[in-house]
């Protein structure tokens, strides 16, 4: 395979895969997560995106995605990945809608108590 060859999958899979829009209409009310934050979690925790991705049952590329902002992980794995990791400082609450914060606190700080 030649190098422009490479260098045109490279582009394709940079186009295929965007930064999600936190302000869009099809992500309103859904907890999220700060991607930098959620890779230092992990390095804090001593686990690698391998190890995460076993534990949660998928993929390391779906690990990674998420720290790089390319897909937000299930509301169900984001609460995995607090009792993991035993830290919430890596959720962005920007855009959960506020009936839900009172639920969603209360989940997390069961996860974290006397964890952090």
């Amino acid at each position: 395979m030649g190098i422009a060859m490479t260098e045109t999958i490279a582009q394709s899979k940079k186009q295929k895969y965007k930064k999600i829009q936190r302000d869009s209409t099809v992500n309103r009310d859904k907890l999220m997560v700060n991607g930098v934050k959620l890779t230092e979690a992990r390095i804090a925790a001593g686990l690698g995106t391998i190890e995460v991705a076993k534990l949660l049952g998928c993929g390391k590329s779906s690990v990674s995605k998420w720290e790089m902002e390319y897909l937000i992980p299930s509301e169900e794995r984001i609460l995995k990945l607090v009792e993991l990791y035993g830290t919430a400082e890596f959720l962005d609450w920007n855009r959960v809608a506020v009936s839900r914060l009172g639920e969603l606190g209360a989940k997390v700080r069961e996860l974290t108590e006397g964890k952090q």
